[in-house]
């Protein structure tokens, strides 16, 4: 997408705007005040690095970056970078300070002091800054705007998945991939809940400590809780503790750190549910996972019921195909006119054929 076209949607000054601001600021006798008052009120991250130590940082660099100016000056900037772009952005920094290119602008990944991640679209110049050559660097933060497209993609292979999956396990391990690609999602499984039998079963399960579950009785669990509430659950230590406490669940396997669980609905009925748990402090759950997850779980739940619908309509023809074939007496189908179109081997023995085929047509 060009700058203009990018500018006009997210209603925001271009990159390229900016720096052209502050190397202008930079170039003027009063350079000091003028770069300030642009940098500092800038909605974007504003940073100056020479080799790879930041020597300027604004505000807004705090906030994207999650570093006080002090912390940030004693990072390495390309620490910053996530490591799938950090020899593309060494490659391209190394061209600029040769003079083979002045200005680069890319999105990136960046890993921020609490260790998530953010994506960012940055504009990299090469510049005079205290009498030696330096990089302007200015970076929009727009992890939304990714995340927005990357669950839209999503959404797409669910689809895709749904229609060209063979059977349902095939189908479960494709959406634990896609969803690993949207979130952590180490430990995933489907539940489904058979009311009539009372079981819970678990067709897909994949945990770091735990095996799959027998099927059982709907119980306590967290699963359980989803079932009967029909409603999304996000179970920290805390909250663990809580409605343990109160009586409305009880431990399952291993404790995890983090548990997020979602429901599967046909209509206004919960039939499953869709879940991913986390053992590890560094990978918590928020809103936005759940709000990704929930959202995914209906796309999920309406492949689930197609894929069912058709495994049914499968072993519905193979059954009666299995009752025509094996049937003692003779059956078989014609047009009106009485031109066999299908027999079983019994009708066509009955008129002193060895096999079916022979009898077709006639």
């Amino acid at each position: 997408m060009a700058d203009k076209e990018r500018s006009a949607r997210d209603h925001r000054p271009s990159a390229t705007a900016v720096a052209e601001q502050l190397t202008a600021a930079l170039n003027v006798r009063d350079a000091d005040s003028k770069f300030q008052a642009v940098a500092e009120t800038a909605p974007c991250a504003i940073f100056i690095y020479r080799q790879d130590n930041f020597v300027y940082g604004n505000p807004a660099a705090e906030v994207i970056t999650g570093y006080t100016l002090a912390e940030l000056y004693q990072v390495r900037f390309y620490d910053l970078v996530h490591p799938e772009f950090r020899k593309y952005i060494i490659e391209r920094a190394a061209a600029r300070q040769r003079g083979e290119l002045e200005t680069s602008r890319y999105e990136l990944r960046i890993l921020p002091k609490d260790g998530s991640e953010r994506w960012v679209d940055l504009t990299a110049t090469l510049i005079d800054f205290d009498g030696q050559p330096s990089v302007l660097g200015i970076a929009f933060d727009i992890t939304e705007r990714k995340q927005a497209e990357q669950l839209q993609q999503a959404l797409y292979r669910i689809a895709e998945t749904a229609s060209s999956a063979e059977d349902l396990p095939a189908f479960y391990s494709s959406i634990h991939k896609i969803l690993s690609e949207l979130m952590y999602a180490r430990n995933c499984y489907i539940a489904v809940y058979d009311a009539a039998k009372n079981q819970l079963s678990f067709p897909y399960f994949v945990d770091e400590f735990d095996p799959k579950p027998e099927p059982r009785p709907l119980g306590k669990g967290l699963t359980d809780h989803i079932i009967r509430s029909g409603k999304p659950l996000l179970v920290t230590p805390e909250t663990f503790k809580q409605l343990h406490a109160r009586g409305e669940i009880t431990l399952v396997g291993t404790f995890s750190q983090d548990w997020l669980g979602v429901p599967l609905k046909s209509g206004d009925s919960t039939y499953g549910a869709l879940v991913i748990q986390s053992y590890e402090q560094q990978q918590r759950f928020g809103q936005r996972e759940q709000e990704v997850l929930t959202f995914v779980s209906q796309q999920v739940a309406r492949a689930i019921e197609q894929k069912r619908s058709q495994e049914a309509l499968r072993e519905s023809e193979e059954w009666h195909r299995l009752a025509f074939e094996r049937n003692l007496a003779g059956a078989y189908r014609s047009t009106i006119d009485g031109r066999l179109l299908d027999c079983n081997l019994a009708f066509a023995r009955m008129f002193g054929y060895d096999s079916r085929e022979e009898m077709l047509g006639r």
